[in-house]
């Protein structure tokens, strides 16, 4: 039976940006739209890494959760792998994405002083070139790791780069989104009878949000070289909503790419003559 108490996940930007979205992620957007969340985050993160793995021309995709309790790495979604991958954070390529934050590109990863080969050793499946992403919660905070294995023609490109890193932002808004709906679960917000009230949530809902809307209008705006008529047109919202926006959560406007208003320059010029 259906329950009107399920929540759905609405993508980041609504219908217009899935629509200004390349091919593979506005269907990955629409889809999100349609399905009922807390059944379906791992179905939603198969297309993601799917879609990574065809866009890059890949072999394998992997969805990794940093555990904060044990300090581990585990598989949310692994490409052709039907377990769960599971290691600690202190190691491999992986792990050092989610140690630093900083996204990694090796050409050979067997000739990489950080790749571990134990998880090869468990599949079977021998690991060449690799391109990972961190997953960055609130506040930048690292909450995985999105990896991408094997490019079947050369090595990864910041281009590729480029592109795993818009799938790895709509990946951390799932699973942060699905946190919360966790948490709402066991708080009793969501059906159930004895809430839980010594639970606490991941973070905030309300900071959540911000957080989430904030990146957002920070990657269109350095997307756009700081043309805020575009960045509010790219993100569905009014010139002015977007310059509300902007002093609500104190980002600055990228003043760099403006020309300076010569006609002015030369009446002041003029004046102190």
């Amino acid at each position: 039976m259906h329950n009107e108490n399920r929540m759905r996940w609405a993508p980041p930007g609504g219908e217009r940006a899935a629509a200004k979205a390349p091919r593979g992620l506005a269907v990955i957007l629409q889809a999100a739209a349609e399905i009922e969340f807390e059944s379906d985050v791992s179905a939603l993160l198969s297309l993601l890494a799917d879609d990574a793995t065809r866009v890059l021309e890949a072999e394998r995709a992997s969805i990794f959760f940093l555990e904060e309790e044990t300090g581990e790495l585990v598989s949310l979604v692994a490409s052709d792998v039907s377990s769960t991958i599971r290691f600690p954070a202190s190691q491999g390529i992986a792990g050092a994405v989610a140690r630093t934050g900083e996204a990694v590109r090796v050409g050979d990863a067997y000739f990489d002083h950080r790749f571990y080969d134990g998880v090869d050793g468990w599949t079977g499946f021998v690991t060449k070139s690799v391109l990972a992403e961190p997953l960055q919660g609130t506040h930048q905070k690292t909450i995985g790791v999105f990896e991408v294995l094997n490019r079947k023609a050369g090595a990864f490109t910041g281009k590729d780069q480029n592109k795993l890193k818009l799938r790895a932002r709509l990946a951390s808004s799932i699973i942060e989104t699905a946190r919360l709906i966790r948490w709402l679960k066991r708080f009793g917000a969501l059906g159930k009878e004895e809430p839980d009230f010594d639970a606490q949530p991941p973070v905030p809902l309300e900071e959540a949000v911000a957080g989430l809307e904030r990146r957002l209008i920070q990657a269109a705006l350095t997307k756009l070289a700081g043309n805020q008529s575009g960045a509010a047109k790219v993100l569905g919202i009014t010139r002015q909503g977007l310059a509300n926006k902007m002093r609500r959560y104190h980002i600055r406007p990228n003043r760099g790419t403006s020309r300076p208003n010569l006609s002015r320059q030369s009446a002041r010029i003029q004046r102190v003559r």
